[in-house]
């Protein structure tokens, strides 16, 4: 069984060193990717709770699993250091990894997925789709920002600056399991949910499934009370 989770509990600790620690698996449990899948909640939580631009850890040369653990993560190496251990009563060599929240960001950038729709990021080959949807007389009047039409470059403007960054404040677009634009959901830096869809989807739950998820997500990515 499990004999101690990663050493990140203790939060005072983790602000000050901005330092991953993994914690003890017992031998039977080793292999099986534990430390890698419980690696990534810390990474989630310092960047998108605390929004710290870095995170290091390091690992002991002759431990080669743990730094593979951490490169599966994404994080890369950068140097090594030499530390005092109290176990082995010498000093042994680290290998020091890092990760940027900008390198975090591109790897996990949010992807919701539904039984019939999926919330992920909006690109630049979105905006006329975008404008299209929102320009829409039925949806532009039910909207603050949109004009009648609504101009792609104002739409291109708009996903270049809610584009999602680790925190509060971000637009993703709402697709068909074909792929196919249905509409666009957000949060604002205020901890307000904004959307709108395709009228062609109206009356059908998409609206429902898409809030009731967004929302899910955003509570435990989030962090939100």
């Amino acid at each position: 069984m499990l004999a101690a989770s990663l050493q990140v509990i203790n939060l005072l600790a983790l602000q000050a060193l901005l330092t991953l620690r993994f914690g003890i698996f017992s031998i039977q449990n080793t292999g099986e990717g534990l430390c890698e899948r419980n690696s990534r909640g810390p990474d989630r939580f310092t960047f998108q709770r605390y929004h710290w631009d870095m995170l290091y850890a390091g690992a002991w040369y002759g431990n080669p699993a743990s730094a593979r653990v951490m490169q599966k993560c994404g994080m890369r190496e950068i140097d090594n250091h030499q530390y005092r251990s109290g176990t082995r009563e010498a000093v042994v060599t680290s290998r020091e990894f890092v990760l940027t929240c900008l390198e975090w960001q591109r790897m996990h950038g949010p992807l919701i997925t539904r039984e019939r729709l999926q919330i992920k990021p909006l690109f630049m080959s979105h905006p006329e789709e975008l404008a299209q949807i929102g320009g829409l007389p039925e949806v532009a009047l039910m909207l603050m920002q949109p004009t009648i039409p609504w101009p792609a470059q104002e739409t291109a403007e708009i996903i270049t600056e809610s584009e999602f960054s680790g925190g509060l404040g971000c637009r993703l677009g709402i697709f068909g399991k074909d792929g196919h634009l249905l509409g666009c959901i957000g949060i604002g830096p205020d901890i307000s949910i904004s959307y709108f869809l395709d009228p062609s989807a109206w009356g059908q739950g998409y609206a429902t499934e898409a809030v009731s998820a967004f929302i899910k997500d955003c509570l435990l990515g989030f962090y939100l009370d």
